[in-house]
């Protein structure tokens, strides 16, 4: 099984972080799936290197630093070229709209949804990102 490389998934609630690893297990199986249970300790990831990393996957309200704040903050950095950042989060649809349209996220998707709509955002924001870096 070829690995595709790494997706990192934060979320403070165990409950969805443990329905996740189901989600990512039938829908990503050749992907490395890291899983940080708040924004500190995702940012903390983040700052160490992201060689491998295909996608960040987050929620927004989480103990320390909130996602939406992640991805205002690394998504625009050279480093993190061609990683695709996603909100993923129950709330006011208009924090993810405006990070969306502002550029700094790729996608966003409010809790809950179904798991076959939330694979094919993350399978698109993928092909997406593959296809950029191939054509530079």
């Amino acid at each position: 099984m070829e690995n595709k490389g790494t997706i990192l998934y934060a979320d403070d609630e165990l409950s969805m972080r443990n329905l996740m690893g189901y989600f990512f297990k039938n829908y990503f199986p050749n992907h490395v799936i890291e899983v940080f249970e708040n924004g500190t300790s995702l940012e903390n990831r983040l700052t160490n290197g992201i060689e491998k990393v295909r996608l960040v996957l987050t929620d927004n309200q989480m103990p320390g630093i909130t996602g939406s704040e992640i991805i205002r903050n690394y998504s625009q950095k050279e480093a993190f070229n061609g990683v695709p950042f996603v909100l993923y989060y129950a709330g006011d649809e208009s924090i993810g709209k405006s990070l969306k349209e502002e550029g700094y996220a790729s996608a966003y998707l409010l809790k809950p949804c179904g798991m076959k709509e939330l694979a094919d955002t993350l399978e698109r924001v993928l092909n997406s990102s593959e296809s950029k870096a191939s054509s530079q």
